[in-house]
């Protein structure tokens, strides 16, 4: 039983990077932009997303979102981020763009 919930457990992030970049249903979030900003904000646990925009195919292939969220930075402040994230076919992140 154990090792069924290992394996289920290792292939799930596994699977889930590989499909398409799509907005949630429930909150519009894109799951693959959020496990990015869990792993790179100082403070992920205080992020709070504000809006998303509906992921576009551009003629590349690539797939764009821009997200804007308050977070703590590392200097414990609240700051307001805009950003454009592109990402392949697969959900990788290529590029994140800060806007001012």
């Amino acid at each position: 039983m154990v090792v069924l919930l290992v394996l289920v457990w290792m292939v799930t992030p596994a699977t889930s990077l590989a499909n398409a970049p799509h907005n949630d249903t429930r909150d519009d979030s894109v799951e693959q932009v959020v496990m990015y900003h869990l792993e790179s904000e100082a403070i992920p646990r205080s992020i709070q997303y504000l809006s998303w925009t509906p992921v576009r195919r551009l003629d590349n292939g690539h797939y764009k979102v821009t997200v804007r969220f308050r977070v703590k930075n590392r200097y414990k402040r609240s700051v307001l981020k805009k950003q454009i994230v592109i990402m392949d076919e697969g959900g990788a992140i290529l590029k994140v763009m800060d806007c001012r």
